[in-house]
């Protein structure tokens, strides 16, 4: 579901404005699928006020982070990646016994240095891997050869 409404407390904290600012936000729930199976629950915020075009988004068909990929030029972000155990509430979202292991994801996007979008993500722990590639340039130790 997507509603729209004046950015509360909570939500002034987690895209990092001022209270006073009271920015309108779009809240977005919604469930991503692998056939039947729910994988991902996420909760996200958009400032209205930085991205007035969300508000005509149909997030049931286009997922909030692929709009937000394909709508946001010089976007940078913060990321935090945990693990939790599934209680009541999250469990009738995922479809999951409480207890299951889960991997969440909070995401703030900024663009033009402003949060545009706060995201919670909570992943099923048994359909989750992280993968990460880096490459960096060659390095040349003192006394052994240059590669």
């Amino acid at each position: 579901d997507q509603v729209e409404r004046e950015a509360d407390a909570d939500d002034c904290a987690h895209l990092r404005t001022q209270q006073d600012d009271r920015d309108n936000v779009l809240a977005v729930r919604c469930r991503h699928h692998i056939g039947d199976r729910i994988y991902c629950y996420e909760e996200r915020l958009i400032n209205l006020d930085l991205l007035p075009e969300a508000r005509s988004v149909d997030f049931e068909t286009t997922p909030p982070g692929d709009w937000l990929i394909d709508h946001l030029p010089w976007r940078s972000g913060d990321v935090e990646i945990g693990s939790a155990l599934v209680d009541e509430t999250l469990s009738d979202r995922l479809a999951l016994a409480p207890g299951a292991a889960v991997m969440n994801i909070e995401r703030v996007i900024h663009a033009n240095g402003a949060a545009v979008s706060y995201g919670m993500a909570w992943y099923a722990g048994d359909m989750t891997r992280l993968k990460a590639q880096y490459d960096t340039a060659p390095l040349t130790l003192a006394g052994s050869p240059a590669s």
